[in-house]
């Protein structure tokens, strides 16, 4: 018997106390036989529980249980980490998707004015080699006196400027010792 096996037999008696007059209250000796069935109950369950069951054993299953419910958690970590990563790389090929479909909505842009490309193309490349045979046209004795003269002019701009600041700086020493001296 259970403790609401005997709640319910205690409140049916009460209930039948309420209803009928001529009922008496439960005597001390049912209410120890009741309590007495309960605890023989439970001592029997404890009993057979003991003797099925090492401490050990109880210790293991609780470990094994607590294992189960640790693989289920991973498992339910691992899912969620995978719609996570399905959700987003469905993003980016949606991305990629709509990028190529612009990328090809321009290439057939590009496809209608291709004639006038070719022909802005062609009138660069002649352009271009009018330009290079002007330059193929200066001999390597001409490029070499220009390339001399330039390097003369600035090899005189240099020692202009250096002179220059030497002459300050001398001028500055002799002020200084003049004023010492």
């Amino acid at each position: 018997m259970e403790l609401q096996q005997i709640l319910n037999q205690l409140e049916g008696s009460a209930g039948e106390t309420v209803k009928t007059a001529s009922t008496v209250d439960p005597t001390e000796a049912q209410l120890q036989e009741v309590l007495g069935e309960v605890l023989n109950e439970t001592t029997e369950k404890t009993a057979q529980h003991r003797n099925t069951q090492t401490p050990v054993e109880g210790l293991m299953k609780q470990a094994e249980m607590i294992s189960g419910a640790e693989k289920q958690a991973e498992i339910e970590h691992a899912k969620m980490l995978g719609m996570a990563f399905a959700n987003s790389a469905i993003q980016k090929w949606a991305a990629y998707d709509a990028a190529l479909n612009k990328e090809a909505s321009m290439h057939n842009e590009e496809a209608e004015l291709g004639e006038a490309i070719k022909m802005a193309a062609a009138q660069g490349y002649a352009d271009t080699s009018s330009i290079l045979e002007g330059y193929q046209e200066k001999t390597a004795e001409e490029e070499y006196a220009e390339g001399q003269e330039a390097a003369i002019q600035e090899l005189q701009k240099v020692a202009a400027s250096e002179f220059m600041k030497g002459a300050a700086e001398t001028n500055i020493l002799i002020q200084r010792l003049y004023s010492q001296g």
